[in-house]
């Protein structure tokens, strides 16, 4: 459970780190001083601006990241000490890896076919889960609370708020988006060439940032911990088989 913790807690370093270089920048221009980077460059309102649109990429790429560490912890735990069976998982996690291992999702044929071996020879020879084993649940560039929700529900998961935080993420942050949503669209737009990094920067503060990071890392150590508990207590084994200390709640 720790290396969860322990990586999240590295990305959230990141950015914060970016942050304070933005702030020190910021803090400069503003005393009409000329921010500089080892004595001899000098940074232009242009540049100040490209690195303000590149916070946008590092953020979405910690609620990513997040998302990642999370399912890969979750999966982790299935797999640990070649303990569990297909037949132990709660039936949502057993849907999830019937869909992972036989991949009904993929569209060539010859893929679904070799899943299907694949699954068929697992559950012949009566094997526990191998590893490693990883859900296939990738949204290509489109995580936000409301993907992380549908996620974490196809899971059995029901992920837990402070009610500050809960009500922060879910209200309207700018251009009728909440605020994961704004980042991830700017995210994609920045990604796919239809905005460029100054146009993107040129309508963000410092202030903003700090705003978007608070609210983002706020609703991220949530879901984090609500992941952490969920493994912690093996909600993702069949109530009747989980071992009596380890009470779901």
């Amino acid at each position: 459970m720790n290396s969860l913790k322990d990586l999240y807690t590295q990305r959230v370093e990141e950015i914060e780190t970016y942050l304070e270089l933005l702030d020190t920048i910021d803090r400069e221009i503003k005393e009409g001083r000329s921010p500089t980077i080892e004595v001899m460059s000098v940074i232009t309102v242009t540049q100040q601006r490209m690195l303000y649109a590149s916070f946008y990429l590092q953020l979405y790429n910690l609620v990513e990241a997040t998302v990642s560490y999370c399912l890969d912890a979750l999966s982790s735990a299935m797999v640990q000490e070649h303990k569990w069976y297909p037949a132990d998982l709660s039936p949502n996690f057993r849907k999830e890896w019937v869909r992972t291992v036989a991949k009904t999702h993929h569209i060539k044929d010859e893929t679904r076919l070799n899943g299907a071996l694949e699954m068929f020879e697992q559950l012949v020879q009566s094997k526990p889960i191998p590893t490693p084993f990883h859900f296939d649940m990738k949204q290509n560039g489109n995580w936000d609370d409301e993907a992380i929700r549908k996620t974490s529900e196809k899971l059995g998961l029901r992920l837990t708020f402070r009610a500050d935080v809960e009500a922060n993420i879910k209200r309207p942050y700018r251009d009728d988006k909440r605020p994961l949503e704004f980042v991830k669209h700017l995210r994609n737009r920045l990604a796919h060439g239809n905005i460029s990094f100054t146009e993107c920067g040129s309508t963000t503060t410092v202030a903003d940032l700090h705003e978007l990071k608070r609210s983002t890392v706020e609703y991220l150590n949530d879901v984090v911990a609500s992941f952490a508990s969920f493994i912690e207590s093996q909600g993702f084994i069949s109530q009747d088989k989980r071992p009596p200390s380890n009470k779901f709640l």
